[in-house]
């Protein structure tokens, strides 16, 4: 049977033979050298298109793979926002609702004039919510949002006025003036954050 491997010894056989019988020319010699050259040919062809569809193959995977990666990371990037969005809109909301609680408490202050009754109301406001995503925040948000949102936080909560250990009406201007201003920068920076993300 006429194989590449034993190809070579067919033609030296043939050769051989050739050179016995005397012949100058051999045409089976001819056709059988034809036959090599074009079996070679075959297989060289067929190696490097097996080479080519491999390669074409694997630079096709890849191509899916970082398009599944990018979308994947555009998937992260729209939740991770749509989450800050919410926990920035709670926080706001929530630090909203506990100066409106302290205001509240200030004016009842002044009709009862009782500085125990008022501290017992400012102790009693309840910042559990507000709190929560005060932590949330912290999570997602950069160091310079976290910052602001600590700052307002400790503002509203621990200073003199909310915990009734200012009861002065200058303390009282001092404190809003504070607190607005706190609040303006937060909302900025927030802002800001997300117009970040967002580019």
């Amino acid at each position: 049977m006429l194989t590449v491997c034993n190809l070579p010894l067919v033609i030296s056989a043939s050769l051989v033979t050739s050179k016995s019988e005397g012949s100058p020319t051999n045409p089976a010699l001819y056709t059988l050298l034809g036959v090599a050259i074009t079996t070679v040919v075959s297989l060289v062809a067929l190696f490097i298109k097996h080479r080519l569809d491999v390669d074409s193959a694997r630079r096709a995977h890849e191509h899916e793979l970082a398009i599944l990666k990018l979308k994947l990371a555009e998937d992260r990037a729209v939740r991770h926002l749509e989450q800050t969005r919410k926990t920035y809109a709670a926080f706001l909301t929530g630090t909203a609702q506990i100066y409106r609680d302290i205001v509240e408490i200030r004016r009842a202050r002044r009709n009862v004039q009782d500085d125990e009754a008022y501290r017992r109301s400012l102790n009693a406001i309840r910042p559990d919510e507000c709190q929560v995503a005060l932590e949330e925040l912290r999570l997602l948000a950069d160091q310079s949002v976290s910052e602001l949102a600590d700052a307002y936080w400790d503002h509203l909560r621990s200073a003199g006025v909310p915990t009734g250990a200012d009861l002065t009406s200058e303390g009282w201007k001092s404190w809003k003036e504070e607190y607005w201003r706190l609040r303006k920068d937060s909302v900025q920076r927030m802002k800001l954050s997300v117009r970040e993300e967002l580019s």
